[in-house]
C-alpha cells in the first residue's frame, strides 16, 4: 500500500473512510492522526457522499448484506470508476475490488 500512496497515481478517499481512518489514529495518539490527517488531505481527493452514491449504497447494502460504511465506501469507488483497494476481507469476491495482503 506504501508504494500506491508514493506514486503519483491520483488517489480517491471516500469521506467515511476519512472517518475511519482519522478516528483510528486519534485513538492511538492526536500529533500522529494529525500527520496522516494531513497526508490524506494533501495526497488524495476527497469524495463526498451524495445522492447519487447514497442511494447505490443502499442497493449494495441490500444485495450484500454489508456494513453502510463498506456499501458507501465501495458506491464512492464504483461512482469515481476505480477500483477499491482495501485489507478488509469482507470485500472477497465484489466485482471492482481489490483485496489486498497484509505482510
Amino acid at each position: 500500500m506504501a508504494s500506491i500512496v508514493q506514486s503519483s497515481e491520483p488517489i480517491f478517499l471516500s469521506v467515511v473512510n476519512l472517518v475511519e481512518i482519522y478516528s483510528k489514529y486519534l485513538l492511538r495518539s492526536e500529533s500522529e492522526a494529525e500527520k496522516i490527517k494531513r497526508i490524506l488531505l494533501s495526497r488524495c481527493r476527497i469524495i463526498e457522499v451524495n445522492q447519487d452514491i447514497a442511494l447505490q449504497a443502499s442497493a449494495l447494502k441490500a444485495k450484500h448484506t454489508m456494513a453502510i460504511a463498506d456499501a458507501m465506501i465501495l458506491a464512492t469507488a464504483r461512482s469515481q470508476g476505480v477500483s477499491l483497494l482495501t485489507y478488509d476481507s469482507d470485500f472477497q469476491g465484489l466485482k471492482g475490488v481489490r483485496v489486498l495482503k497484509r505482510r
